[in-house]
């Protein structure tokens, strides 16, 4: 731990030391009239302007340069004047004298992206005392299209004649902070300068897109989460720099400025939340700092909240505030580092250098910006993002070390186990070695016959519930067909005896299936006892003589009818048509659902079992629609069991008859869920209704 403090503190030191040299190399800089010559192409203007505040912002270029207001601009005493944020108007001049004889064609640059609005005035002279100004118009809230030359910066082409003294006007306005790093070039400076400048800048972004696929490749290799979030990292550090830069807003969209407020500050948050998501699984913060794994957990509800906030809206204190989480984010992971490696946690140390190098650039880079340092350090400005670089490669090195350090402990783990497994084998290899035999034969002869009557009961229980729904099946067409055809009156006395014995004989023989399904699961030990209605092994037809049912009153019902088989269908709908009702067929589910859509039934009647779609997956989809969600649905299943009852009534439907069916308990059903009135016929041919 004394170590690290004592790294720490030179680290600082020299920084304070650098801070020292860099404020006092600019104490001597001449604050007189600027002038041009042919030996040099550059000129900082920082201690060489004058800058007048206009809180009211409707000066006019005319009242500025009147004798009025010439005392009223102030020097400035700093390199990069920075005037923090502000809603004043700020009005900059400066003298120059061209002392070349021909060099007539200058550049004046401007490195501050986000002045909202920027008028150039230079004088024009009209006469020996008539003077004007011509004026340029641009600006960050400007199309780009008003810029005299194509670059993220503001570049202005000056006239500046031959051994002439001019004095130049700059009107200056924006929503965010008042930076004014001006510099005065000649033609062949610039392009050298811009030429220099791009190849800083595809140095950069090379480097970044590299890192990017090389910890991406690691990523999809070792699957770990860490190399993911770096990879995150990476690239929102670039996008978020793409921005910052002011590249998107030349490049991508010129005739858009106020897009880049928005993204600038939601591509900030983006970063933030990919390095702390970076830290905790790196560093693993849950298990070895609960404290301040809560406290990165919190600032990534509040960088969450940011982003959503400056997504729909942008001001500078939605800007400010995110600064200030971005600052308490370095410092905080900057902490859990130190810990992390205090508690021995080895592949912190080259994290601990990567976040010691970008902290410190951080807080320069904003501290210089809120004015609390010297315009020096805005330096950081003109070429942001490369300040990422050292961190990035360092990380590289975090997570390689962490790799070679886990390997490590993976061999060390596996030769201790080795070691130990040796040891237990020898001591224990006699001793055991009968036992581990007996025990092994014992084993697999339980194993064997429990697979062998886990099997059995499978297979049979499997084979009696197939058979039963198989024999259901033909069943309900002979007993359907049956009960339909006692219902004729033109039959004969000895059709209605042969008549009734296929219906009686039919019935007992669903009866004994009944009896073979409960004696199969009393031998599996699945018998429930439930309180259900009764069935008795007499039919219901030969206990009463029922009045004949020939229709019912009111409007006509539709029903739709769903079986794969075509019996069953048959069944049900010679039955119902002959009562009346309009009957429409579908052989599975999915046909089913297309049918109620078409037909619009006022009743369903359904089978469980079917290819492509099954009953209860389409009762389910029905369901979901509110449109059918009072349907009356009816289930027809071969089977009897309870749980399947109880399966389909849990799906939604409204009610079940179990095949074979018997037409006084489909009635019933009927006459329930579509609250009919039946029609009876009487033996004299007289129809009187009952409800």
């Amino acid at each position: 731990m004394i170590k690290i403090f004592n790294t720490i503190t030179i680290i600082i030191f020299s920084f304070l030391t650098l801070f020292l040299l860099c404020s006092s190399s600019h104490a001597a800089l001449s604050d007189q009239t600027i002038v041009l010559t042919h030996e040099q192409g550059y000129y900082p203007l920082g201690l060489n302007v004058e800058l007048l505040e206009d809180p009211t912002r409707k000066l006019t270029i005319e009242q500025v340069s009147s004798s009025e207001y010439n005392r009223q601009f102030t020097k400035i005493q700093e390199s990069i004047p920075n005037l923090g944020f502000t809603k004043s108007v700020y009005w900059v001049r400066f003298a120059v004298l061209n002392a070349t004889e021909k060099n007539t064609d200058w550049r004046l640059k401007l490195d501050q992206l986000t002045l909202s609005s920027i008028e150039l005035y230079s004088p024009v002279t009209h006469g020996e005392s008539s003077t004007s100004f011509s004026v340029k118009k641009t600006g960050y809230a400007f199309p780009f299209s008003t810029r005299d030359f194509p670059n993220r910066f503001f570049i202005f082409k000056l006239y500046l004649p031959p051994q002439t003294k001019q004095i130049i006007y700059l009107r200056l306005q924006t929503t965010g902070l008042m930076n004014i790093p001006l510099s005065l070039w000649s033609v062949d400076a610039l392009m050298k300068h811009l030429q220099t400048e791009g190849f800083i800048f595809g140095i950069y972004y090379g480097f970044m897109l590299i890192m990017i696929g090389y910890n991406l490749f690691f990523w999809l290799t070792l699957r770990d989460k860490s190399y993911g979030y770096y990879v995150l990292f990476l690239f929102t550090n670039m996008t978020f720099n793409s921005f910052r830069n002011g590249f998107t807003n030349q490049d991508l969209w010129i005739d858009k400025p106020g897009l880049n407020d928005h993204i600038f500050s939601v591509t900030l948050g983006l970063f933030l939340l990919s390095f702390i998501k970076f830290t905790t699984t790196f560093i693993n913060t849950k298990v070895l700092t609960p404290f301040w794994d809560k406290i990165l957990n919190s600032l990534l509800i509040g960088i969450t909240f940011s982003i959503i906030l400056a997504t729909f809206f942008y001001s500078n204190i939605i800007f400010i505030f995110i600064l200030g989480l971005a600052l308490l984010t370095y410092w905080t992971i900057f902490i859990v580092i130190i810990i992390a490696w205090s508690r021995g946690q080895k592949q912190a140390r080259y994290f601990f250098f990567a976040q010691l190098f970008g902290l410190i650039l951080v807080n320069l880079t904003i501290f210089s910006n809120w004015d609390l340092l010297p315009s020096q350090f805005q330096i950081l400005n003109i070429y942001p993002g490369l300040e990422i670089l050292p961190t990035a490669l360092c990380i590289a090195l975090a997570l390689a070390d962490k790799i070679n350090i886990i390997k490590e402990q993976k061999e060390q783990a596996q030769t201790e186990t080795l070691r130990i497994k040796e040891q237990l084998n020898t001591a224990l290899k006699q001793a055991n070695n009968q036992l581990e035999q007996r025990v092994e034969e014992r084993t697999t002869e339980l194993q064997n016959a429990k697979l062998i009557a886990e099997a059995a009961n499978q297979t049979k229980s499997q084979l009696i519930a197939n058979v039963s729904h198989e024999l259901r099946t033909p069943l309900n067409g002979i007993l359907g067909y049956a009960q339909i055809l006692q219902r004729e009156t033109n039959l004969t006395a000895k059709q209605k005896e042969g008549l009734d014995v296929i219906y009686n004989c039919g019935f007992h023989l669903s009866s004994l299936i009944n009896e073979m399904l409960d004696l199969s699961k009393s031998e599996t030990k699945q018998l429930q006892f439930d309180a259900v209605d009764v069935r008795l092994k007499t039919p219901p037809q030969s206990m009463f003589e029922s009045e004949n049912i020939i229709g019912f009153s009111g409007d006509k019902y539709k029903i739709l009818v769903v079986d794969d088989r075509s019996e069953n269908r048959s069944v049900f709908k010679r039955l119902l048509e002959s009562l009346g009702f309009t009957v429409q067929e579908a052989d599975n589910g999915k046909q089913g659902i297309e049918q109620v859509k078409a037909f619009e039934p006022d009743l369903v009647i359904t089978d469980l079992i079917m290819p492509v779609l099954d009953g209860l997956e389409m009762i389910q989809q029905l369901r979901l629609s509110s449109e059918y969600q009072n349907l009356p649905i009816i289930v027809a299943s071969g089977s009897a069991s309870n749980q399947v009852q109880k399966l389909a009534l849990e799906y939604g439907c409204n009610d079940l008859i179990t095949k074979p069916i018997h037409i006084d308990e489909l009635l019933q059903k009927l006459q329930t869920n579509l609250e009919l009135i039946w029609i009876y016929a009487e033996e004299d041919n007289e129809d009187r209704t009952y409800p």
